[in-house]
């Protein structure tokens, strides 16, 4: 009498059958899992972020996908959505109005095509405020000058959000936005207006806006951070962390430092790609509290 089971054999003898797998993927954000400040997006709204995020990477290869400025977009309906989460009509329109709340996406309201949806696809913020108990490495940044607001560590780890991998093709951000658009958002994360009202801040953060929006609107593979090349990629990463709390801690560090400084670009690119990881150190913690109790003050005040 024939056997009806089915007898799944593996290539791979140590059955690490995935190993070997080549197939296609939705790549979405550990960020939009795990960060605090997305902690109410639910998970089918990740998804769709993925699915989105997917598409804008085949949108910016064709000049037909781009706005007036030169912005990528891509274009989606609300039947595509339901067809690829299995949903009906009102749950896709809740997960777009979730991603436009967590500033994930941009609907353009003045495209009128039938039923579709023209979309601009945003980064997402990558880090959460750290906590005191996360590790770091002990490689000082060289280009921190003698202060101790800058004892900078380094801490590049093996994880995937860090990592260089050949086989992920890198976008630049200059491919989807106007470097117009990079700077105005670039603004928003850092919180400019608050911090503008700092006259000692003016000067230093307007440089930290024109280096960011350079950095991320730039073309090249790689950019140079002190005596070493960091992907394009890795670059980026680190400076779509950059929020309000980050970049008033640069600030405060430098003009505590009274240091010269010969390359002001530079040393400020320098000192922005180190930001995320010089709070995580918490080598500062006073700075870091007080300028969280000052945030957390002008919050309550407005």
């Amino acid at each position: 009498m024939a056997s009806n089971t089915i007898k799944t054999t593996f290539a791979n003898p140590d059955n690490t059958w995935w190993a070997d797998l080549s197939f296609r993927f939705y790549r979405i954000p550990k960020a939009l899992l795990e960060n605090a400040h997305y902690k109410s997006l639910s998970p089918e709204a990740a998804l769709l972020y993925g699915i989105l995020f997917d598409r804008i990477s085949l949108s910016a290869k064709n000049p037909q996908y781009r706005n007036k400025n030169g912005e990528v977009y891509v274009i989606c309906t609300n039947k595509d959505i339901c067809q690829k989460l299995n949903c009906g009509h009102e749950k896709a329109s809740r997960l777009l109005s979730e991603l436009e709340k967590h500033h994930l996406i941009r609907i353009d309201r003045t495209y009128k095509k039938g039923r579709a949806n023209r979309i601009h696809v945003l980064p997402f913020i990558m880090s959460d405020f750290p906590t005191p108990s996360e590790d770091t490495s002990d490689n000082q940044n060289p280009s921190a000058p003698e202060s101790r607001h800058n004892d900078v560590r380094k801490s590049d780890t093996n994880d995937t959000d860090n990592s260089d991998t050949d086989d992920i093709e890198t976008i630049h951000l200059g491919d989807c936005w106007s470097k117009e658009l990079i700077c105005q958002e670039v603004k928003k994360w850092i919180g400019y207006e608050a911090l503008a009202k700092e006259e000692r801040y003016l000067s230093l953060l307007d440089l930290a806006v024109c280096v960011m929006t350079d950095a991320l609107a730039s073309e090249s593979d790689h950019l140079s951070i002190g005596k070493a090349n960091y992907t394009y990629r890795r670059v980026s990463s680190r400076l779509l962390q950059i929020d309000r709390l980050h970049m008033q801690y640069v600030l405060e560090s430098i003009l505590a430092s009274g240091t010269a400084i010969r390359n002001p670009n530079a040393f400020m690119l320098s000192q922005l790609f180190y930001a995320p990881v010089n709070i995580k150190s918490m080598r500062d913690i006073e700075l870091v509290d007080w300028i969280r109790k000052e945030i957390h003050a002008e919050g309550v005040m407005s």
